[in-house]
């Protein structure tokens, strides 16, 4: 979306927490194999980016601080990267308190995590609210420490089956005001009613029976939903959205929300297509290179698990 002053674009922040919501809902097991994993998807999309920015005269090679600020955007600047970097890091900590902290306190153990991203990185963010609270580094809306804050809300839901008191009614109502505290300018990542919109969705589709077609389709997908992602996110990206909105409203006749939606489906049809060669690739190169990971995997674990037979796969908490 490049126009931030329409309810859609607002409501559509509810999907990043969706994403972490999830993984805070099966739990993250840190290895050392899914950062390199990350990192060369990463690499991958802003080569393609790259050439396709170096063609169109964005982008240029040439050693001066614009060209070099621009590219240091483009292969380090994802900022849910490196901050679902940090989550990674960080959710070890939430899934040992789970298991080892007695679940009266567990409560009051994971709080003060989820204070700082729903309450001060929330605020923060907030209009005539900026300088109310003091700022910090890392305590703001596009950060790790947002995302671990979701993934500490989500871990909490499972371990309390907080979906259990959630009736059709219930939810419906919890769905119902998430949506207008988010179209009323309540829509950063930070945000509780982003959260909660995440979570209740996500209570939703797992509800729902769905055919096996759109199941096996959703399996088939899944593996480039991260790097459609990363497609997007350059500016370079961004600054073509919005002359195809135009084209589309002005030539086709279509309305803003409709021309959102048809260029949202083309950019999504077109970042699946530029990632079907590395999904190829990968498939190819996979006995070559999963060996090395799997060696580096297992040093890890000795490492951190010496002599113990521990795993670091999130568990359930303990009765």
């Amino acid at each position: 979306m490049t126009d931030k002053n329409i309810y859609l674009w607002r409501i559509f922040h509810a999907s990043v927490d969706g994403f972490v919501f999830i993984s805070g809902w099966y739990g993250l097991t840190f290895r050392p194999s899914k950062i390199v994993r990350l990192y060369a998807l990463q690499i991958f999309c802003s080569a393609i980016i790259l050439a396709i920015g170096l063609y169109a005269g964005y982008y240029s090679l040439y050693p001066n601080r614009e060209n070099l600020k621009l590219l240091q955007n483009l292969f380090i600047g994802a900022w849910f990267l490196n901050g679902y970097l940090v989550l990674m890091l960080l959710a070890p900590l939430v899934d040992a308190a789970i298991k080892w902290v007695p679940k009266k306190h567990l409560l009051a153990t994971l709080l003060p995590p989820l204070l700082i991203t729903f309450g001060w990185a929330f605020i923060r963010e907030l209009p005539y609210f900026s300088s109310v609270l003091p700022k910090s580094p890392g305590v703001e809306s596009y950060s790790g420490i947002t995302l671990f804050g979701i993934y500490i809300f989500a871990r909490l839901w499972r371990c309390y089956q907080w979906e259990k008191w959630l009736t059709r009614r219930r939810l419906f109502f919890a769905i119902l005001i998430s949506l207008i505290f988010s179209t009323l300018d309540f829509k950063n990542y930070a945000s509780p009613f982003s959260a909660l919109l995440a979570g209740c969705m996500f209570i939703v589709f797992q509800r729902t029976h769905f055919p096996q077609w759109i199941g096996r389709v959703a399996l088939w997908l899944a593996p480039s939903m991260f790097a459609i992602f990363l497609f997007h996110r350059p500016r370079f990206c961004l600054d073509f959205f919005k002359p195809l909105e135009q084209f589309v409203m002005e030539n086709w006749g279509f309305s803003r929300l409709a021309a959102y939606l048809a260029v949202a489906i083309v950019i999504f049809l077109g970042a699946l297509l530029l990632d079907l060669p590395r999904r190829a690739l990968v498939r190819y190169a996979k006995p070559f290179y999963q060996p090395l990971l799997k060696w580096i995997d297992q040093r890890y674990e000795r490492l951190v698990y010496p002599n113990t037979g521990a795993s670091s796969t999130p568990e359930p908490h303990r009765k």
